[in-house]
């Protein structure tokens, strides 16, 4: 499937430079074999924390806040240009942007997106190569495409080079793995999913104007396909498409994190914003079980939550009708 990143940014947004990205992609290939210093021991006993959630939820905040008031091992935009060997881009982003680089993080993005070098990055290509994503309909992969999954590379990867590179619990944000929350959890058992929930309206409000800030257009989709993507894109409306889209994506969420041995935690966007030291508190007594010590710092401000884009009337009151819950 041809650009399955959830978050993939258009030229109309980020664009991304064809001549950069065949030298990253053969940068890749070079350093896939390379011998390095890899060590699993840590890697087993610690937690690994994936944000997940439905597009334009809050995930992008919740990543910024956990990796910057935390301390845990996150993957920014610089060991992100390293996803076939992240031990490279681990160690590299030590050396060159030093141990307290999450203190520059800002909690500013455009549509999922960080600008600064320290900000979370959603690693899509490493998880696309994982999850084999380029062969499949949708982000939430059938039984047989979850049987085709490397397992036990992709363990070898979590616990030895990411894990065992951060040396502490780290985190990712890619909504994809969402869907995948049993899989992820039998790769490491140490793991808790924390599913970022807002508000149904603003969310698929949010989803419109990246359609059209993309693609110039509200008709086009855009961002994370649940099982249903082919019904939901045979609606007859924008308004009806993405009110489904968010729907579907919450219901497959919660029947997946709801899966035997799955840990996760809800977090609402709206709390977070009201009150986000005590929604990383919750995060940190979540992970304790799991072999994390975590601990949120001392004095969080408030955020000013976004009430959503404005639409035009119109595509305003349909897309209401269609959010009543």
């Amino acid at each position: 499937m041809t650009g399955s990143d959830p978050h993939e940014i258009s030229p109309r947004l980020h664009a991304k430079d064809p001549d950069r990205e065949r030298f990253l992609a053969q940068f890749n290939d070079w350093i896939a074999g390379m011998p390095l210093d890899a060590s699993a021991d840590d890697g087993d006993r610690l937690p690994l924390i994936y944000i997940v959630g439905a597009p334009r939820s809050g995930t992008t905040l919740v990543s910024q806040l956990i990796s910057k008031y935390l301390d845990v091992g996150y993957i920014n935009n610089l060991i992100a240009r390293f996803w076939r060997r992240p031990l490279a881009g681990i160690r590299l982003s030590e050396i060159c942007l030093g141990a307290d680089a999450r203190k520059e993080i800002s909690l500013q993005s455009s549509y999922g997106v960080t600008s600064d070098i320290a900000g979370p990055h959603e690693f899509g290509y490493f998880w696309r190569q994982w999850l084999g994503l380029d062969h499949t309909a949708t982000h939430h992969l059938t039984a047989p495409e979850l049987e085709r999954v490397d397992v036990d590379g992709l363990g070898r990867v979590l616990r030895s080079e990411v894990l065992g590179g951060f040396r502490r619990p780290t985190v990712f944000k890619n909504v994809i793995c969402g869907f995948q929350a049993p899989l992820l959890t039998s790769v490491h058992p140490r793991s808790l999913f924390i599913h970022v929930t807002r508000d149904r309206f603003v969310t698929a409000a949010s989803i419109l104007a990246a359609r059209h800030a993309r693609y110039g257009t509200y008709d086009a989709w855009w961002s994370l396909k649940p099982s249903t993507f082919d019904e939901i894109r045979g609606l007859g409306s924008p308004a009806e498409q993405v009110a489904r889209q968010v729907r579907d994506c919450r219901e497959e969420f919660a029947a997946a994190l709801s899966a035997p041995g799955v840990h996760h935690i809800e977090v609402a966007y709206e709390s977070l914003c009201r009150s986000p030291r005590e929604q990383l508190a919750r995060v940190c007594d979540a992970v304790r079980p799991l072999g994390g010590e975590l601990q949120p710092a001392a004095s969080i401000e408030p955020l000013a939550p976004s009430s959503g884009p404005q639409l035009p009337g119109v595509l305003h009151d349909a897309l209401r009708s269609q959010c009543v819950d």
